[in-house]
């Protein structure tokens, strides 16, 4: 079975912040699930808690993160 992820995220020297306050660089998948996290959060409150789009649920959240994904046409995929 081939890989076919819907959307990747950054997960490669990704710029935050650390639990002691100091600015650094992350990889891995703890930082690009943290980044969709943060993302989707921010879709429920703008479309749930603000009203603007109540009927938005995780299947409508997935689908707008796909459609704003950008392939790099340097980069051959899947990519392992």
């Amino acid at each position: 079975m081939a890989n076919k992820p819907g959307l990747v995220a950054p997960g490669v020297n990704v710029t935050g912040v650390y639990p002691n306050n100091e600015f650094g660089t992350m990889t891995g998948t703890s930082v690009a699930a943290s980044i969709t996290t943060g993302a989707c959060a921010l879709m429920l409150q703008w479309g749930i808690v603000a009203g603007n789009y109540p009927e938005l649920n995780t299947d409508r959240i997935r689908a707008f993160l796909i459609r704003g994904c950008i392939r790099d046409e340097h980069i051959n995929y899947p990519s392992n």
